[in-house]
Protein backbone atom coordinates (compact mmCIF):
# COMPACT_ATOMS: atom_id res chain seq x y z
CA UNK A 1 0.00 0.00 0.00
CA UNK A 2 1.19 2.87 -0.83
CA UNK A 3 2.41 6.29 1.44
CA UNK A 4 -0.07 8.58 -1.11
CA UNK A 5 -2.45 5.57 -0.44
CA UNK A 6 -2.31 6.38 3.59
CA UNK A 7 -2.17 9.71 3.61
CA UNK A 8 -5.54 10.44 1.13
CA UNK A 9 -7.28 7.66 3.49
CA UNK A 10 -6.73 9.10 6.75
CA UNK A 11 -7.83 12.28 5.38
CA UNK A 12 -10.75 10.71 3.65
CA UNK A 13 -11.83 9.25 6.67
CA UNK A 14 -11.36 12.08 8.94
CA UNK A 15 -13.69 14.10 7.09
CA UNK A 16 -16.34 11.67 5.98
CA UNK A 17 -16.71 10.31 9.47
CA UNK A 18 -17.76 14.05 10.75
CA UNK A 19 -20.79 12.24 10.29
CA UNK A 20 -20.37 9.46 12.29
CA UNK A 21 -23.25 10.08 14.53
CA UNK A 22 -25.91 10.10 12.17
CA UNK A 23 -24.40 6.96 10.11
CA UNK A 24 -24.16 4.55 13.47
CA UNK A 25 -27.68 5.91 14.36
CA UNK A 26 -29.47 4.78 10.95
CA UNK A 27 -27.95 1.66 11.78
CA UNK A 28 -28.97 1.44 15.59
CA UNK A 29 -32.34 2.25 15.05
CA UNK A 30 -32.85 -0.46 12.51
CA UNK A 31 -34.59 -3.21 13.92
CA UNK A 32 -32.92 -6.28 13.47
CA UNK A 33 -34.26 -9.00 16.88
CA UNK A 34 -32.06 -12.38 15.79
CA UNK A 35 -34.14 -14.13 13.30
CA UNK A 36 -35.89 -10.98 11.74
CA UNK A 37 -32.88 -9.06 10.53
CA UNK A 38 -34.99 -8.08 7.18
CA UNK A 39 -34.60 -4.29 7.92
CA UNK A 40 -31.01 -3.65 8.98
CA UNK A 41 -30.13 -6.09 6.35
CA UNK A 42 -31.99 -3.98 4.27
CA UNK A 43 -30.45 -0.12 4.92
CA UNK A 44 -27.19 -1.90 4.93
CA UNK A 45 -27.57 -2.94 1.57
CA UNK A 46 -28.52 -0.02 0.30
CA UNK A 47 -25.39 1.88 1.75
CA UNK A 48 -22.92 -1.07 -0.32
CA UNK A 49 -21.40 0.78 -3.11
CA UNK A 50 -22.82 -0.03 -6.81
CA UNK A 51 -21.13 -2.20 -8.81
CA UNK A 52 -19.67 -4.45 -5.69
CA UNK A 53 -21.35 -8.35 -5.97
CA UNK A 54 -23.93 -8.90 -3.22
CA UNK A 55 -26.19 -11.67 -2.27
CA UNK A 56 -28.07 -12.93 0.46
CA UNK A 57 -27.73 -16.47 1.52
CA UNK A 58 -29.94 -19.40 2.55
CA UNK A 59 -30.13 -18.42 6.09
CA UNK A 60 -30.31 -14.51 5.28
CA UNK A 61 -26.21 -13.60 5.71
CA UNK A 62 -25.34 -10.29 3.68
CA UNK A 63 -22.26 -11.13 1.58
CA UNK A 64 -20.33 -8.68 -0.67
CA UNK A 65 -17.38 -9.78 -2.39
CA UNK A 66 -14.41 -7.56 -3.92
CA UNK A 67 -10.85 -8.45 -5.52
CA UNK A 68 -9.35 -11.94 -6.49
CA UNK A 69 -6.37 -14.31 -6.09
CA UNK A 70 -5.04 -14.92 -2.59
CA UNK A 71 -5.27 -14.78 0.09
CA UNK A 72 -9.09 -14.91 0.54
CA UNK A 73 -9.72 -12.81 3.68
CA UNK A 74 -13.50 -12.91 5.44
CA UNK A 75 -14.32 -10.18 7.09
CA UNK A 76 -17.63 -10.37 9.24
CA UNK A 77 -19.89 -8.65 11.71
CA UNK A 78 -23.12 -9.21 13.14
CA UNK A 79 -26.35 -7.03 12.33
CA UNK A 80 -28.85 -9.03 14.30
CA UNK A 81 -30.00 -7.92 17.90
CA UNK A 82 -31.31 -8.87 21.08
CA UNK A 83 -34.27 -8.92 21.96
CA UNK A 84 -38.17 -10.50 21.92
CA UNK A 85 -41.09 -12.48 21.07
CA UNK A 86 -44.78 -12.26 21.86
CA UNK A 87 -45.10 -15.24 23.39
CA UNK A 88 -48.71 -14.78 24.51
CA UNK A 89 -51.95 -12.37 24.41
CA UNK A 90 -53.74 -13.04 27.70
CA UNK A 91 -57.61 -12.84 27.69
CA UNK A 92 -57.19 -9.63 29.43
CA UNK A 93 -54.86 -7.67 26.19
CA UNK A 94 -51.75 -7.80 28.27
CA UNK A 95 -48.19 -9.37 26.54
CA UNK A 96 -46.21 -11.99 27.55
CA UNK A 97 -42.85 -12.03 26.30
CA UNK A 98 -40.09 -14.60 25.62
CA UNK A 99 -36.22 -13.51 25.22
CA UNK A 100 -34.27 -14.11 21.94
CA UNK A 101 -30.50 -14.00 23.22
CA UNK A 102 -29.44 -12.99 26.32
CA UNK A 103 -31.10 -10.05 27.54
CA UNK A 104 -30.36 -9.02 30.85
CA UNK A 105 -33.73 -9.46 33.14
CA UNK A 106 -32.63 -6.38 35.68
CA UNK A 107 -33.23 -3.92 32.83
CA UNK A 108 -36.60 -4.82 31.79
CA UNK A 109 -39.00 -3.76 34.17
CA UNK A 110 -39.59 0.41 33.59
CA UNK A 111 -38.82 0.47 29.98
CA UNK A 112 -40.77 1.06 27.21
CA UNK A 113 -40.90 -1.80 24.22
CA UNK A 114 -42.35 -1.37 20.88
CA UNK A 115 -44.07 -4.66 19.41
CA UNK A 116 -43.00 -4.77 15.34
CA UNK A 117 -45.96 -5.76 13.39
CA UNK A 118 -47.00 -5.68 10.08
CA UNK A 119 -49.02 -3.02 10.82
CA UNK A 120 -46.19 -0.90 12.41
CA UNK A 121 -44.76 -0.56 15.72
CA UNK A 122 -47.16 -0.81 19.15
CA UNK A 123 -45.86 0.65 22.39
CA UNK A 124 -45.92 -0.89 25.16
CA UNK A 125 -44.47 -1.00 28.99
CA UNK A 126 -43.51 -3.25 31.52
CA UNK A 127 -43.86 -2.06 34.95
CA UNK A 128 -43.94 -3.41 38.65
CA UNK A 129 -45.68 -3.56 41.87
CA UNK A 130 -45.14 -0.02 43.28
CA UNK A 131 -44.11 0.27 47.18
CA UNK A 132 -47.27 1.68 48.00
CA UNK A 133 -49.30 -1.31 47.35
CA UNK A 134 -46.11 -3.71 48.39
CA UNK A 135 -47.29 -6.19 51.14
CA UNK A 136 -43.59 -7.55 51.69
CA UNK A 137 -40.60 -5.50 51.30
CA UNK A 138 -38.74 -8.30 50.73
CA UNK A 139 -40.57 -8.67 47.25
CA UNK A 140 -38.96 -5.45 46.08
CA UNK A 141 -35.39 -7.20 46.27
CA UNK A 142 -35.83 -9.55 43.42
CA UNK A 143 -34.89 -9.41 39.77
CA UNK A 144 -38.08 -10.77 38.38
CA UNK A 145 -37.29 -13.00 34.88
CA UNK A 146 -38.74 -12.19 31.25
CA UNK A 147 -41.72 -14.82 31.73
CA UNK A 148 -43.03 -13.68 34.72
CA UNK A 149 -43.42 -10.11 33.15
CA UNK A 150 -45.95 -8.60 30.74
CA UNK A 151 -46.16 -5.63 28.77
CA UNK A 152 -48.89 -4.00 28.90
CA UNK A 153 -50.00 -1.89 25.48
CA UNK A 154 -52.95 0.06 26.68
CA UNK A 155 -55.68 -2.37 26.33
CA UNK A 156 -58.62 -4.48 27.98
CA UNK A 157 -59.14 -8.21 26.14
CA UNK A 158 -57.30 -10.20 24.00
CA UNK A 159 -59.49 -9.29 20.89
CA UNK A 160 -58.54 -5.25 21.40
CA UNK A 161 -55.00 -6.07 21.35
CA UNK A 162 -55.08 -8.60 18.48
CA UNK A 163 -56.68 -5.28 16.24
CA UNK A 164 -53.67 -3.17 17.05
CA UNK A 165 -52.10 -5.69 15.01
CA UNK A 166 -49.94 -7.22 18.22
CA UNK A 167 -49.70 -11.44 16.83
CA UNK A 168 -47.64 -14.19 18.33
CA UNK A 169 -43.82 -14.01 17.72
CA UNK A 170 -43.92 -11.07 16.49
CA UNK A 171 -40.62 -9.14 17.43
CA UNK A 172 -40.05 -6.72 20.31
CA UNK A 173 -37.50 -4.45 21.12
CA UNK A 174 -36.55 -2.15 24.13
CA UNK A 175 -37.67 1.70 22.35
CA UNK A 176 -34.42 2.78 21.15
CA UNK A 177 -33.45 6.56 21.92
CA UNK A 178 -30.17 7.18 20.30
CA UNK A 179 -28.21 9.68 22.47
CA UNK A 180 -24.28 11.43 21.82
CA UNK A 181 -23.39 11.85 25.07
CA UNK A 182 -20.62 14.67 26.22
CA UNK A 183 -19.83 15.15 22.36
CA UNK A 184 -18.09 11.49 22.45
CA UNK A 185 -20.02 8.19 23.85
CA UNK A 186 -22.47 7.28 21.34
CA UNK A 187 -25.13 5.62 23.51
CA UNK A 188 -28.29 3.13 22.54
CA UNK A 189 -29.28 -0.35 22.43
CA UNK A 190 -28.01 -2.40 19.82
CA UNK A 191 -24.24 -0.56 19.66
CA UNK A 192 -23.24 -3.66 19.39
CA UNK A 193 -22.59 -4.90 16.59
CA UNK A 194 -24.30 -2.12 14.35
CA UNK A 195 -21.16 -0.25 14.83
CA UNK A 196 -18.95 -3.26 13.50
CA UNK A 197 -21.40 -3.23 10.53
CA UNK A 198 -20.99 0.08 9.47
CA UNK A 199 -17.31 -0.60 9.77
CA UNK A 200 -17.46 -2.92 7.24
CA UNK A 201 -19.26 -0.62 5.14
CA UNK A 202 -16.96 1.74 5.24
CA UNK A 203 -13.99 -0.55 4.55
CA UNK A 204 -15.58 -1.85 2.14
CA UNK A 205 -16.72 2.07 0.39
CA UNK A 206 -12.63 2.70 0.55
CA UNK A 207 -11.33 -0.79 -0.75
CA UNK A 208 -13.79 -1.68 -3.71
CA UNK A 209 -12.17 1.20 -6.31
CA UNK A 210 -8.60 0.10 -5.89
CA UNK A 211 -6.68 -3.12 -7.26
CA UNK A 212 -6.26 -5.50 -4.71
CA UNK A 213 -4.35 -8.08 -5.29
CA UNK A 214 -6.73 -10.77 -3.40
CA UNK A 215 -10.11 -11.90 -2.29
CA UNK A 216 -12.08 -10.00 0.18
CA UNK A 217 -15.63 -11.39 1.31
CA UNK A 218 -17.20 -8.95 3.72
CA UNK A 219 -20.14 -10.87 5.26
CA UNK A 220 -22.78 -9.05 7.66
CA UNK A 221 -24.30 -12.03 9.80
CA UNK A 222 -27.12 -12.95 11.35
CA UNK A 223 -28.90 -14.75 14.53
CA UNK A 224 -24.59 -14.23 16.53
CA UNK A 225 -26.93 -13.66 19.39
CA UNK A 226 -28.98 -16.80 19.27
CA UNK A 227 -25.78 -19.12 18.78
CA UNK A 228 -23.37 -18.13 16.22
CA UNK A 229 -25.81 -19.75 13.35
CA UNK A 230 -25.14 -17.41 10.00
CA UNK A 231 -21.41 -17.71 10.66
CA UNK A 232 -21.88 -21.17 10.92
CA UNK A 233 -23.48 -21.34 7.40
CA UNK A 234 -20.68 -18.97 6.28
CA UNK A 235 -17.67 -21.77 8.02
CA UNK A 236 -19.54 -24.01 5.84
CA UNK A 237 -19.55 -22.47 2.50
CA UNK A 238 -17.14 -20.23 2.20
CA UNK A 239 -13.03 -21.31 1.99
CA UNK A 240 -11.18 -18.70 3.07
CA UNK A 241 -7.61 -18.09 4.46
CA UNK A 242 -7.94 -16.27 6.88
CA UNK A 243 -10.76 -14.15 9.21
CA UNK A 244 -11.37 -10.61 10.75
CA UNK A 245 -14.32 -10.39 13.02
CA UNK A 246 -15.92 -7.20 13.86
CA UNK A 247 -17.70 -7.02 17.25
CA UNK A 248 -17.78 -5.71 20.69
CA UNK A 249 -15.22 -6.22 23.81
CA UNK A 250 -17.23 -5.79 26.97
CA UNK A 251 -15.97 -3.56 28.83
CA UNK A 252 -14.65 -3.59 32.59
CA UNK A 253 -14.05 0.11 32.13
CA UNK A 254 -16.87 1.88 34.44
CA UNK A 255 -17.40 1.63 38.55
CA UNK A 256 -18.38 -1.38 40.35
CA UNK A 257 -16.62 -3.59 37.90
CA UNK A 258 -13.25 -4.99 38.62
CA UNK A 259 -11.28 -3.45 35.62
CA UNK A 260 -8.84 -6.61 35.38
CA UNK A 261 -11.65 -9.04 33.99
CA UNK A 262 -11.57 -6.71 30.66
CA UNK A 263 -9.08 -4.50 30.76
CA UNK A 264 -9.88 -1.71 27.99
CA UNK A 265 -10.75 2.05 28.59
CA UNK A 266 -13.46 3.68 26.01
CA UNK A 267 -11.50 6.63 23.85
CA UNK A 268 -7.75 4.37 23.91
CA UNK A 269 -8.73 2.92 20.75
CA UNK A 270 -9.91 -0.52 19.20
CA UNK A 271 -8.55 -3.50 20.88
CA UNK A 272 -8.37 -7.07 19.81
CA UNK A 273 -10.01 -9.94 21.61
CA UNK A 274 -7.64 -12.43 22.04
CA UNK A 275 -9.68 -14.89 24.35
CA UNK A 276 -13.26 -14.90 25.21
CA UNK A 277 -15.44 -18.01 26.65
CA UNK A 278 -15.55 -19.51 22.95
CA UNK A 279 -12.16 -18.81 21.00
CA UNK A 280 -8.42 -17.86 21.15
CA UNK A 281 -7.22 -15.77 18.01
CA UNK A 282 -4.69 -16.91 16.01
CA UNK A 283 -1.35 -15.63 17.86
CA UNK A 284 0.24 -14.95 14.30
CA UNK A 285 -2.89 -13.02 13.23
CA UNK A 286 -2.37 -11.07 16.42
CA UNK A 287 0.97 -10.23 16.29
CA UNK A 288 0.31 -9.24 12.71
CA UNK A 289 -2.50 -7.02 13.61
CA UNK A 290 -0.59 -5.20 16.28
CA UNK A 291 2.58 -4.78 13.66
CA UNK A 292 -0.11 -3.03 11.12
CA UNK A 293 -1.21 -0.93 13.94
CA UNK A 294 1.74 0.26 15.23
CA UNK A 295 3.05 1.12 11.56
CA UNK A 296 0.49 3.54 10.81
CA UNK A 297 0.34 5.02 14.31
CA UNK A 298 -3.51 3.56 15.48
CA UNK A 299 -3.66 2.68 19.08
CA UNK A 300 -4.43 -1.11 19.29
CA UNK A 301 -4.65 -2.86 22.96
CA UNK A 302 -5.37 -6.35 23.57
CA UNK A 303 -6.80 -8.61 26.30
CA UNK A 304 -9.69 -10.86 27.49
CA UNK A 305 -13.06 -10.43 28.02
CA UNK A 306 -16.63 -12.88 28.39
CA UNK A 307 -18.63 -14.04 25.67
CA UNK A 308 -18.19 -15.19 22.02
CA UNK A 309 -17.83 -14.14 18.74
CA UNK A 310 -18.19 -15.56 15.15
CA UNK A 311 -14.89 -16.00 15.00
CA UNK A 312 -15.67 -19.25 17.29
CA UNK A 313 -17.57 -21.17 13.76
CA UNK A 314 -14.63 -19.93 11.57
CA UNK A 315 -12.10 -21.12 13.53
CA UNK A 316 -13.44 -24.73 14.14
CA UNK A 317 -13.52 -25.01 10.50
CA UNK A 318 -9.88 -24.43 10.40
CA UNK A 319 -10.17 -20.81 8.97
CA UNK A 320 -6.99 -18.87 11.26
CA UNK A 321 -8.63 -15.72 12.63
CA UNK A 322 -8.34 -12.13 14.97
CA UNK A 323 -11.57 -10.44 16.07
CA UNK A 324 -10.32 -6.44 15.69
CA UNK A 325 -13.11 -4.43 18.31
CA UNK A 326 -13.61 -1.78 20.45
CA UNK A 327 -14.15 -1.54 24.26
CA UNK A 328 -18.68 -1.04 25.10
CA UNK A 329 -19.30 0.00 28.06
CA UNK A 330 -23.00 -1.85 29.57
CA UNK A 331 -23.07 -4.97 26.69
CA UNK A 332 -26.72 -6.01 26.53
CA UNK A 333 -28.52 -3.44 28.13
CA UNK A 334 -30.43 -0.46 26.40
CA UNK A 335 -27.77 1.83 27.26
CA UNK A 336 -24.63 0.33 25.54
CA UNK A 337 -22.18 3.10 25.14
CA UNK A 338 -19.16 3.38 22.95
CA UNK A 339 -16.69 6.01 22.02
CA UNK A 340 -16.21 8.17 18.48
CA UNK A 341 -12.62 7.82 18.64
CA UNK A 342 -12.29 4.07 19.01
CA UNK A 343 -15.05 3.71 15.59
CA UNK A 344 -12.68 6.30 13.85
CA UNK A 345 -9.34 4.46 14.74
CA UNK A 346 -11.16 0.65 13.88
CA UNK A 347 -12.26 1.99 10.48
CA UNK A 348 -9.13 2.92 9.68
CA UNK A 349 -7.46 -0.20 11.39
CA UNK A 350 -9.29 -2.18 9.41
CA UNK A 351 -8.34 -1.31 5.70
CA UNK A 352 -4.72 -1.21 6.46
CA UNK A 353 -5.88 -4.86 8.23
CA UNK A 354 -7.46 -6.24 5.54
CA UNK A 355 -4.80 -5.72 2.87
CA UNK A 356 -1.62 -6.25 4.82
CA UNK A 357 -2.53 -9.01 6.75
Amino acid sequence: MSSLFIHDFAEEVHVRLSDLPELIKALVEAIGVSGFEGEVREKIHGLIPKGVECKVDSIGNLIASIGSGEPHIILIAHMDELGFLVSNIEENGYVRLRKVGSFDDRYIPGKVFQIHTKQGPVEGVVGLTPPHLTVDPETMKKVLQSHELYLDVGTRSKDETSDLGVKLLDPVTVRKEFRVVNGDYFCCRSIDDRFGCLALIETLKKLHSTDLKRKMTFVWSVREETGLEGARVIANTIQADKAIVVDSYPSADAPLMPFHLAPARLGDGPVLRVTDNGATANPELVDRAMDIAEKHGIPLGAGATGGMTDGLPLQEKGIPMVPITIPIRYMHSPVEMCHRLDLEKLIQLLAFAATEI
